[in-house]
C-alpha cells in the first residue's frame, strides 16, 4: 500500500524494466506523484548516459486521461529540457489515450506516435476558484495564460491553427479526433499500425 492504494508489485516490476529498457510507462491520471516518478526515472536514464556516455532515445508510453496541469508542468518542462538544452531525443508513444494533460505530454515529444486505435483529445484548462475576488481574478488569469501556453504548443507542433483552436475552446468542446484527422492536422509523426 502507497498513500492508502494497492501497487501491484509485478506492474512496478514492469514499470522498472521497462524504464532500464530506455521505455518509460506513464499510466494513469496526470498527477503530482506520476509527473514526478517519470521525471526520476528520466533522471536515472540520464544519469546513466553520463556514465556510459551514450544519449539514446528515450520512448514514453502515455496511457491517460489527463489530470492536473500543475503537476503535468514538471513532465512538461523536463521533456523540453532534455531535447532543447541537452539534445535528447524523447519519443512519445500513444497506447489507449492521451487526453488533455496526455495530449500536451504528446505534443512536447520530439517523435510522436500512436496506434490506428489510441484515442488523442485536446481542450481547454479546468479550474476552480476561492477565496476573496482578487485571488479569484488572479487564478482567472493564471488559467488564461496557460491555455494560451498549452494552445501556442499544440499549434507549433501540428496543423491545428490558433483559430480552431479556439473555436473549440469558446463552445467548450473536448475535441477527439478521428485517425483522419490526426493524419491531417499533423498530430502525430507516425502511426504504427498503419
Amino acid at each position: 500500500m502507497s498513500n492508502g492504494k494497492y501497487i501491484d508489485p509485478v506492474f512496478q516490476e514492469i514499470k522498472v524494466k521497462s524504464a532500464n529498457n530506455r521505455k518509460i510507462i506513464f499510466e494513469g491520471r496526470v498527477t503530482d506523484e506520476e509527473c514526478l516518478k517519470t521525471c526520476y526515472f528520466l533522471d536515472k536514464l540520464m544519469e546513466h548516459d553520463r556514465i556510459t556516455g551514450t544519449k539514446l532515445p528515450i520512448t514514453i508510453y502515455l496511457h491517460t486521461p489527463g489530470g492536473s496541469i500543475f503537476a503535468g508542468a514538471s513532465l512538461l518542462g523536463k521533456i523540453k529540457y532534455m531535447q532543447d538544452k541537452l539534445g535528447y531525443t524523447i519519443i512519445g508513444e500513444v497506447g489507449g489515450y492521451a487526453c488533455s494533460m496526455g495530449f500536451q505530454f504528446l505534443q512536447a515529444c520530439k517523435v510522436r506516435k500512436c496506434y490506428s486505435y489510441s484515442q488523442l483529445m485536446f481542450h481547454q484548462p479546468s479550474s476552480a476558484c476561492w477565496g476573496d475576488l482578487q485571488n479569484q481574478e488572479r487564478d482567472v488569469e493564471l488559467t488564461k495564460r496557460l491555455w494560451e501556453q498549452m494552445r501556442d504548443l499544440v499549434t507549433s507542433r501540428t496543423k491545428i491553427t490558433k483559430e480552431m483552436a479556439e473555436e473549440w475552446k469558446d463552445r467548450r468542446i473536448d475535441k477527439y479526433f478521428t485517425i483522419e484527422e490526426i493524419k491531417e492536422l499533423n498530430i502525430v509523426d507516425e502511426i504504427i499500425d498503419l
